[in-house]
């Protein structure tokens, strides 16, 4: 049976006023390291837009699975490898951050209460 290749395309955003190179070298490494990934051109680490809460990346490569588990399974590594690489150099993966504006004629005033169960009150 000739062995199949399929694009697989891994997405992940970074903090901003993350180093960018530093973020291209480390998914190229995360890449490289698994062994489903194909020897191709086309594989390429792309900066694919300025997001609202953080820089995008996606990792672009030929991989052969022999089925979709280990397409799935590959992917799901990647990620960890990901995930574990960007933490050992300090690269932040963010969570979305909303700014709220309230409008109103009136001050808003905000009063804070201490959660009496958690200091054992």
């Amino acid at each position: 049976r000739p062995e199949r290749k399929l694009k697989s395309i891994v997405g992940v955003g970074v903090a901003y006023g993350s180093d960018t190179g530093k973020v291209r070298g480390l998914l190229e490494q995360a890449m490289s390291e698994q062994k489903l990934v194909t020897e191709s051109s086309d594989n390429r680490i792309m900066f694919v837009e300025f997001g609202d809460s953080s820089l995008n990346f996606e990792i672009h490569c030929w991989i052969t699975p022999r089925d979709v588990l280990e397409r799935k399974s590959y992917e799901s590594d990647l990620r960890f490898r990901i995930d574990g690489l960007f933490r050992e150099h300090g690269i932040e993966i963010p969570f979305p951050q909303r700014d709220m504006n309230f409008r109103g004629d009136k001050p808003l005033h905000v009063m804070m209460s201490r959660d009496t169960e958690s200091d054992g009150a």
